[in-house]
């Protein structure tokens, strides 16, 4: 009995440790351009490989302790996983035998893609109980600070241009901090505040309000809008204030409510960080952007074009993992002139690359993930996990409309946290229910 307490003890402490070193590896990967580079990539690979071989033979076994893999269901999870581990084969059928213009090219992208499923399935690991979950997001939200800092920083002293932080394009920092903001935004809709009925219990609603941890995050939250507004991203901007509509309306028609806190949070990021801060931070020079933008100044449409007939030509297999680079100049125009490594969409790139049998696996495990978000919504009854679907989803609209017009997903760090996201939507569902299905888990009140 002593050896079997030891031994959970040390495998507590053990998979403590992996799980702070996982977030310091996520943290830390926005720093080296967002590991947009071969030597950041390798490093980032390597880390989190090195963890997920830690916890694969710390554990042995599925039976963690303190996961009730039974009630939790994160079968539906796993089998995403397996949906990942699938794409990777056929990327590697695609990358040997179909002998890829730049083999070395799509081998890296085979490399990549089992990255992304390590990161996935050790969010999933990690994630047992309400304080991993705040543990990671207040992470997220923290490296999200640092980065609208910085970035805010180096545009008020003359540094940069436009915010982009540690990251080389300002999209991308945007693209982050849109994430961000998402998940801390379903962290402030997570925390129970206490309701005045009487002066003593409204005293401290209002001390909760002004000081509490909302307040902090509330502050934390404006200065990565003002960092979004500061990167003059249109795309960016656009993604970030309809991820609120569009998540705000989808929690409407599910939960058929929504509550007046959550209503003055939503309202305040529109209209205080729009009309107000953005009045002296830039909203005006976002919108001259986008009222400057003519065909002749962007080539994006032409690049949508050209990679549409890469698509027709290669509807089925693609033309395979990490090729676009190679491909694309042999069937740009002329009115194409500079050079693109990607598509500047990613939905047209992806499709180009993998074609339909790569491309549909791919988005379907962003549709159940989706759909565990919105399910939780509907069916939890726990104020924490209900406001974390709501970031989960926010975050998911808004680098799933961003990706429309640019390759954020293209890039490490930002692809890696959008597995974190897509994570949580699976975890916002399953994790801490009371019963093994859903009837369970309606007569436990969570």
């Amino acid at each position: 009995m002593l050896t079997r307490k030891t031994n959970t003890s040390t495998l507590e402490m053990t998979r403590a440790i992996c799980f702070y070193f996982f977030l310091a590896i996520i943290c830390f990967a926005t720093v080296p351009l967002g590991s947009n580079r071969t030597w950041a990539l390798v490093l980032l690979e390597l880390s989190i490989f090195s963890v997920m071989a830690v916890m694969v033979v710390s554990t042995r076994r599925m039976n963690l302790p303190g996961f009730n893999w039974r009630s939790i269901k994160l079968g539906y999870s796993i089998n995403a996983v397996l949906f990942l581990t699938a794409l990777t084969i056929m990327l590697l059928r695609q990358s040997i035998i179909d002998a890829t213009p730049d083999l070395a090219t799509g081998q890296a992208t085979i490399i990549e893609a089992l990255l992304y499923a390590s990161v996935f399935a050790l969010t999933l690991t990690f994630l047992k109980d309400k304080k991993s979950i705040q543990t990671l997001i207040y992470a997220v939200v923290g490296i999200g600070l640092f980065q609208a800092f910085l970035g805010s920083y180096w545009v008020i002293v003359g540094t940069q241009g436009r915010a982009s932080g540690t990251f080389i394009n300002p999209n991308h920092l945007a693209g982050f901090l849109e994430m961000s903001i998402g998940l801390g935004v379903g962290m402030m809709l997570s925390i129970h505040s206490t309701k005045g009925t009487t002066f003593r219990t409204s005293l401290i609603s209002w001390s909760e309000l002004l000081l509490g941890p909302k307040a902090r995050l509330r502050v934390v939250l404006i200065i990565m809008v003002i960092a979004v507004v500061m990167s003059a991203s249109r795309s960016g901007n656009t993604a970030l204030f309809s991820s609120i509509f569009i998540t705000a309306i989808t929690m409407l028609i599910i939960a058929r409510k929504l509550n007046r806190s959550t209503i003055i949070l939503l309202v305040s990021l529109v209209v205080i960080d729009v009309a107000l801060i953005g009045t002296y931070f830039g909203v005006e020079r976002v919108a001259n952007r986008i009222q400057q933008t003519t065909l002749a100044k962007e080539q994006r449409d032409e690049v949508s074009v050209y990679t549409v007939e890469i698509i027709k030509d290669n509807l089925l297999w693609g033309t395979g993992a990490g090729t676009f680079e190679h491909v694309f100049p042999k069937y740009r125009g002329s009115d194409v002139g500079a050079h693109f490594t990607h598509a500047e969409n990613d939905y047209l790139q992806f499709l180009s690359e993998l074609g339909l049998t790569g491309f549909m696996p791919l988005s379907l495990i962003v549709l159940l993930s989706y759909g565990a978000a919105v399910q939780a919504l509907r069916v939890r009854k726990s104020q924490f996990y209900r406001g974390i679907a709501f970031g989960t989803l926010m975050a998911m609209n808004s680098i799933l409309i961003h990706s429309f017009t640019d390759f954020n997903l293209r890039i490490p760090v930002n692809a890696c946290l959008f597995m974190v996201v897509l994570a949580l939507g699976w975890v916002s569902l399953y994790s801490e229910r009371g019963g093994t299905n859903s009837r369970g888990a309606r007569r436990s009140g969570t």
